[in-house]
């Protein structure tokens, strides 16, 4: 545990350092992204210790103003910690490569921040006392309001990260509220008191539905997502590949947490999970599909991957209430593998929109395409994490999409009303969904790599480095041997699972570890198949049919010359089907002059939709909200001596409740 709370404070005190050599550049730039380098890498080895080797870290205690609060590391805090640890490597090395942050007079300030969130998120993991943890999430939760607002020469950055910061701190109210209840009836602020405090069924699902909501917030839950598109669109590549791979986790963590305090789950809490995550993984994809920008393209498929992770929790509560120990171990093991593997392929897909933006200074689709042949790499590496993340063979997010489907499966053999319902959920979500990103980053990958492109926006590839196209390849190679070796995961991370139920009084058998990595093996040995035929059909190609080896010559065609970048499909008609489906969803708004001649001069047409949500629930309220607050601006005046009487008038009124009560 020495090791673990050494790496933090490496982290924490190179983000310093590089805060206070800001003025000059390389120094800031080397001690904030060495220092990231050596914690992330020094934290390897106590999470290694925990969730592979089986190990237990004896706690340390640390001395905070209200109280002792401890730290320690078991299988849950290290699964968490690894995203934390890849992304935050990952993402500091491709920010120090591409000589960022953005506003290169205050580098020093990029990296404090940078680090901050880092050894914000691996405290937090480490905390066991509800005060740390509560601070923890408060330090996570500033540094990235900071880290989206730094681009200063952009409004939309601003009000975005003021956007997260709101939505944050309502979200950590819940959270407030839920430690008071649990410390309450616990007598101290300590996790391991938690455990053993005698909760009423009325106070644990008010605990359970604040939890939902104070952590919904980080993770996407429909409708509390709102701030989420924006904040991972506006802020830097590497940063949003972060706060999409790695601190959105925290919301499931803290969650995940939460439920192992509770002595029962509720089967009411199991359907929340279930039918939420499915209407958030849906409706993510439907705005999704009319979304123009790269990057709020894949903000909104984080949160249609929070769907389905919470539908696998939920369907894990709801087996283990019904007393079917199988298919709960089968949907909880999904839903971590798909935590780990949804870390990679968000990571790589934001990486990739960042070197995309680099050599084209734009993010919207439409003004792309073509770019795949100056940009193979790029290319290569977000045609692996666009399969990926669509849940198709043969890579990572298929193989853990497969267990959660396959527990769907299991629980339609139970053939009660309630089991059936909860299969035809399952599989017929997990199917829509799939079918619908699928959709997405196909026309995504189109619009952007192929094609010709549509204008004449110069693309500059000398932005991409060769250190960028590193990191790509490396989370690209991490994506493959999460594929190939997932019968290897199954283990530990069953490890994990055994963690979340244990103060349930659930014991799952250690055969079933077995029952699920059967298939997984047979799923991984066809993507292995399949990945080797594809590189040797690669090395076939590059070796026998080189471009200098043979030569183009034009085909017989109607005495049509040539296309323009025009005839190409557009994202507004790749799209249109699945749009015209789901119109009562996405609102979508159609604009253009209407053709009333045989041969029109002129003629446009253009599409835009705004988040539903958005639009006619957060606008609304918060209008209701400003007028209401409106009435109390008079308080506001800029007096001192008024405000100090604020401040007497409050303290007598605390000190009068303290003797009356």
């Amino acid at each position: 545990m020495d090791l673990f709370l050494s790496a933090v404070v490496a982290i924490f005190v190179g983000g310093i350092i590089a805060l206070f050599t800001g003025k000059w550049r390389g120094v800031s730039n080397f001690f904030g992204a060495f220092s990231c380098f050596l914690g992330t890498i020094f934290a390897l080895k106590p999470i290694y210790d925990v969730l592979i080797a089986n190990k237990t870290l004896e706690a340390i205690t640390i001395a905070l103003p209200i109280c002792s609060a401890s730290v320690s590391l078991d299988k849950i805090s290290a699964f968490f910690a690894l995203p934390i640890v890849i992304l935050g490597f990952i993402s500091a090395y491709f920010a120090a490569v591409t000589v960022n942050p953005r506003n290169e007079q205050h580098p020093g300030a990029y990296w404090f921040f940078y680090n901050l969130l880092i050894a914000g998120m691996l405290s937090l993991v480490a905390s066991s006392n509800a005060v740390l943890f509560i601070m923890s999430w408060e330090i996570m939760s500033v540094a990235a309001y900071f880290l989206i607002a730094h681009r200063v020469e952009m409004n939309t950055a601003r009000n975005a990260a003021w956007q997260f910061l709101v939505a944050s701190h309502i979200g950590t109210t819940g959270i407030f509220f839920l430690f008071a209840i649990l410390a309450s009836a616990a007598g101290g602020f300590q996790f391991e008191t938690f455990h053993s405090s005698a909760l009423a069924e009325g106070s644990a699902a008010v605990i359970f539905f604040l939890a939902l909501f104070g952590f919904g917030v980080k993770v996407g839950f429909f409708p509390l997502h709102i701030w989420m598109p924006d904040s991972y669109t506006f802020a830097e590549s590497h940063v949003s590949a972060v706060l999409s791979g790695a601190m959105s986790k925290m919301g499931f963590y803290g969650l995940i947490r939460v439920l192992t305090f509770l002595p029962v789950h509720a089967e009411l809490w199991g359907w929340v999970l279930l039918f939420g995550g499915l209407i958030t993984g849906i409706y993510a994809l439907v705005i999704a599909l009319v979304k123009l920008d790269l990057k709020k393209v894949i903000s909104y498929s984080s949160m249609e991957n929070a769907g389905i992770i919470l539908m696998a929790i939920g369907t894990g509560i709801l087996a283990n209430r019904w007393n079917q120990p199988l298919i709960a171990f089968t949907a909880f093991s999904g839903a971590l593998l798909h935590i780990f593997n949804h870390a990679l392929c968000k990571g790589l897909l934001f990486l990739c929109a960042g070197s995309v933006y680099f050599a084209t200074g734009t993010r919207r689709q439409e003004q792309m395409g073509g770019i795949g042949k100056s940009m193979p790499v790029t290319a290569t590496a977000f045609g692996i994490a666009s399969i990926a993340i669509s849940g198709l063979p043969p890579f990572n997010n298929f193989i853990s999409e497969f267990l959660i489907f396959m527990s769907g499966l299991k629980a339609a053999s139970l053939s009660t009303p309630k089991s059936l319902l909860l299969s035809a959920a399952v599989l017929l979500g997990l199917g829509l969904i799939g079918g619908l990103a699928a959709a997405l980053f196909t026309r995504s990958f189109g619009l952007v790599f192929l094609g010709t492109p549509r204008t004449n926006r110069r693309l500059n590839t000398k932005n991409i480095k060769s250190d960028v196209n590193f990191t790509l390849i490396i989370l690209s190679a991490a994506i493959i041997a999460a594929s190939i070796f997932a019968p290897m995961l199954i283990s530990p991370f069953a490890g994990v699972v055994s963690e979340i139920v244990k103060p349930l009084g659930i014991t799952y058998d250690p055969a079933y570890i077995a029952t699920i990595s059967a298939p997984v093996k047979t799923i991984s040995l066809f993507s292995l198949a399949v990945i080797l035929i594809t590189c040797i059909a690669v090395f076939i190609k590059s070796k026998f049919l080189d471009k200098n080896q043979r030569s183009d010559a034009p085909t017989w065609d109607c005495g049509f010359l040539k296309g323009t970048p025009r005839i190409q499909y557009t994202s507004s008609s790749f799209s249109e089907p699945a749009n015209e489906v789901f119109v009562s969803v996405n609102r979508l708004h159609i604009r253009g002059e209407k053709i009333k001649e045989l041969f029109p001069a002129k003629s446009s047409f253009h599409t835009e939709a705004t988040d539903s949500a958005e639009k006619h629930l957060f606008i609304p309220a918060f209008n209701i909200i400003n007028k209401f607050l409106i009435m109390f601006r008079g308080f506001q005046h800029g007096k001192l001596h008024l405000y100090i009487f604020y401040i007497a008038v409050t303290l007598l009124a605390l000190l009068i409740w303290k003797v009356v009560y």
